[in-house]
C-alpha cells in the first residue's frame, strides 16, 4: 500500500516525502501542480518525486491519484452522495480514470 513508508523515518528522503504527502493530502480536492508542490516543499519537483519513489514507491501524481480514489471510495461507502459530486472527482481532470478504478 502506498501509505506505508518504505524508508527509514530519520532519512532526508523520508522527511521530504512526508512534507509532500502532507501537502497532497491537505489539498487533494483541488487541482495540484508540480510547481505548487515544489513551492510548498521547497525542493525541485524531480527531487520530490525521487524522494517519494524511494519512500512510497510512487510519484507524487501516482500518490495523489491513489489518495483521491481512496477518498472517493470512502465517500461512496459512508454517504449517499454520487461519486460525480465528490471533491476527489471534481479535482480530477481525468474523471474516467476515477470511475474505472471504483
Amino acid at each position: 500500500m502506498k501509505d506505508e513508508p518504505r524508508a527509514d523515518a530519520g532519512s532526508h528522503h523520508f522527511h521530504i516525502a512526508e512534507k509532500a504527502v502532507t501537502y497532497l493530502r491537505s489539498r487533494y480536492a483541488e487541482p495540484i501542480s508540480y510547481a505548487a508542490l515544489s513551492e510548498a516543499v521547497h525542493y525541485h519537483p524531480n527531487y520530490i518525486a525521487r524522494c517519494m519513489k524511494t519512500v512510497y514507491g510512487c510519484t507524487p501524481l501516482e500518490y495523489l491519484t491513489f489518495f483521491r480514489i481512496e477518498q472517493a471510495r470512502r465517500r461512496l461507502i459512508h454517504t449517499e452522495e454520487p461519486v460525480s459530486q465528490s471533491p476527489s472527482s471534481a479535482a480530477s481532470d481525468r474523471q474516467h480514470i476515477l470511475f474505472d478504478a471504483l
